[in-house]
């Protein structure tokens, strides 16, 4: 998370994720990549590879990357 408190490091993150719409090719990698990371945590977590699974991390993801692109305002930095 500390990577992505970073202005640029936020920037480019959602820079790519922007140009995702414009081309197939980037679209394809990152939803490959993203595929690969959520079975692989899946399994670890887990311990299986379930569509359960893999949606609570998907979940977890998406509530992280909302905290991560736009911290709350009430929550002191200090417990994040």
């Amino acid at each position: 998370m500390d990577k992505y408190r970073d202005p640029i490091q936020r920037g480019l993150l959602l820079h790519t994720l922007a140009l995702e719409t414009l081309f197939q090719e980037i679209a394809n990698v990152i939803k490959s990549l993203c595929e690969e990371r959520i079975n692989i945590m899946a399994e670890r977590v887990f311990g299986e590879i379930s569509t359960k699974a893999k949606v609570a991390l998907r979940a977890f993801f998406r509530g992280l990357m909302c905290y991560v692109l736009r911290p709350p305002k009430d929550i002191d930095e200090k417990f994040s």
